[in-house]
């Protein structure tokens, strides 16, 4: 048997080419993922500015479609997921938040002294840039 290069580039393309577009049909068909915004605000425990924290931005399932969670530092009140954060899912979501009194014990415990965990609120993130105002009663 002679090798024909040109028949080998003649059947490689007839079985590729054919498997190629399928993909790039079903590839362009998906589904297009949730809707993915920046959110900031504000935190207060007790009425003052939350020293030291963070916020995690879950999608609420129960509600809305499911999604990837979003979060955030929260330093003197403050937070924003653009400061090395994560955008979170616009739509319902549930709030989590772990406060801390901002006062580093070293490399094990840079944010201080929890002061709550867990605090949970449902909110709806709306629009292109949510901000959300947030007063935490919870006690530890």
């Amino acid at each position: 048997m002679i090798f024909n290069p040109a028949a080998t580039m003649t059947n490689f393309s007839q079985t590729l080419l054919p498997l190629a577009i399928v993909l790039a049909i079903v590839g362009g068909c998906a589904k297009p993922g949730p809707v993915r915004v920046h959110v900031s605000g504000e935190v207060t425990y007790r009425g003052k500015p939350l020293p030291a924290g963070i916020i995690t931005l879950e999608p609420n399932v129960e509600l809305g479609p499911d999604g990837p969670q979003g979060f955030a530092q929260i330093k003197d009140g403050k937070f924003d997921t653009r400061d090395q954060g994560r955008m979170a899912c616009q739509g319902p979501a549930i709030v989590a938040i772990q406060g801390y009194d901002g006062v580093s014990k070293g490399r094990e415990n840079v944010l201080g002294t929890a002061l709550f965990t867990n605090f949970t609120q449902k909110v709806e993130l709306s629009g292109n840039e949510p901000v959300l105002r947030i007063d935490v009663k919870k006690e530890k």
